[in-house]
């Protein structure tokens, strides 16, 4: 892929959704575990990305999870621990950006 589509895909990205790079390997990472069959829990995510700092990292899951593009799913061992998965928008995202 060449620089200038790159460029046009986070473009557009950002454009349609209100999101950036950063954003997108989050939405990629969590897709990625749950291809794999992970449960991956929103603090060992927080704790092992190493993008942003833990806090701008959780105010970044916040944020995609009021866009419906990522979802924090309780755990039904615990009340207090809650899982990432992607939201309902994610399938718009990943037809978006086959598109472009």
């Amino acid at each position: 892929m060449k620089v200038d589509r790159v460029a046009d895909l986070l473009t557009s990205v950002n454009k349609t959704f209100g999101i950036d790079d950063v954003d997108l390997i989050i939405i990629g990472s969590v897709e990625r575990e749950r291809k794999a069959g992970n449960k991956l829990t929103i603090m060992n995510f927080v704790d092992n990305f190493r993008r942003t700092s833990p806090a701008n990292t959780h105010r970044r899951i916040k944020k995609l999870c009021t866009k419906k593009l990522l979802e924090k799913v309780g755990s039904e061992d615990s009340g207090r621990v809650k899982f990432l998965a992607t939201g309902k928008r994610f399938t718009e995202l990943h037809a978006h950006l086959m598109e472009v």
